[in-house]
């Protein structure tokens, strides 16, 4: 017992006692092993600040991008709005239309829902109306606008069951009346057509003869050369009314130097009967031959 107790007789108290932890026990792996995870753990960790910094490259870019078109589209849809309600046409005032129906005017330039903004941006500059040669628009208030409306002249007309048929430059006959001497142009005789029909273009059977209708007649207004009559011959030889004068054009060309000379030489018809031939006529000729048919004096 004495040696046991010599033992345990600790010359400092137990709790002071330090006691020795065992010294960890490491296993090591072959070294063909411990390379290649090195290798993944390097791969891996060299990885990761790419990512990252990837990442934080794209968010700085794409967000004030993105801002900015939000901003945009919100801009353009208010400015839209407020186009639209303030600017709406409400009241259209037209100027020397004769010929057509407003409702119809307004829908052919400005569309189903008239607006001005719209109509100077987008709008048709230049619509085919029937019967107008051009237009223009002109801005009066927020709500209203005045429309020039500039019409096709009406170059002569025709007699069809009994009644007068007024065409434009065209060829379209755009009125009918009773009246010869409504617009004052030349009446077209020796012509066969089928049907005469408002708002459609004549139909003569023969587009080189109508063609050289249309020439004529809007000669006749370009010239001053008040022309009362236009015949044609079966042979499409033309002979116009002038006063009291016949004046035989023929059917050759040449038309603009006759129709020059003609109102050079109509001062000198005034007042005069006979029949003027010109059918030979070019600017090469100076004799023009002129008969008279007045009765000679006993």
């Amino acid at each position: 017992m004495a040696d046991e107790l010599d033992v345990l007789n600790l010359k400092e108290p137990a709790d002071k006692v330090k006691l020795k932890e065992p010294e960890d026990e490491r296993f090591e792996l072959p070294s063909d092993l411990t390379e290649g995870l090195d290798d993944k753990e390097s791969q891996v960790s060299s990885r990761k600040p790419k990512k990252n910094k990837s990442k934080k490259r794209k968010r700085k870019k794409k967000h004030p991008v993105r801002n900015f078109f939000l901003i945009l589209i919100l801009l353009l849809a208010a400015s839209g709005v407020f186009s639209w309600y303030f600017f709406e046409i409400k009241n259209v005032t037209y100027l020397n239309n004769t010929r057509n129906e407003e409702e119809a005017l307004t829908k052919a330039i400005f569309g189903d829902y008239p607006n001005f903004i719209f109509y100077k941006l987008i709008g048709r500059k230049n619509a085919k109306i029937p019967f107008v040669q051009s237009y223009s628009v002109k801005y009066k208030s927020r709500d209203s606008v005045e429309v020039q409306i500039y019409e096709k002249p009406v170059i002569g007309y025709l007699k069809y069951m009994g009644t007068n048929m007024y065409f434009d430059k065209d060829g379209i006959v755009v009125e009918n009346s009773t009246d010869d001497e409504k617009y004052g142009v030349p009446e077209v005789t020796g012509l066969e057509y089928a049907s005469v029909i408002v708002g459609k273009q004549i139909d003569v059977g023969n587009p080189e003869l109508f063609e050289k209708i249309l020439n004529f007649t809007q000669a006749f207004a370009r010239y001053s050369i008040p022309v009362t009559n236009v015949d044609f011959d079966e042979d499409g030889n033309a002979t116009v009314l002038v006063g009291d004068v016949q004046v035989r054009l023929g059917n050759s060309g040449n038309m603009t130097d006759k129709m020059y000379q003609l109102s050079k030489l109509y001062p000198n018809l005034e007042g005069k009967k006979g029949i003027l031939y010109m059918e030979d006529y070019d600017s090469t000729k100076s004799n023009i031959i002129f008969k008279s048919t007045e009765p000679k004096n006993s």
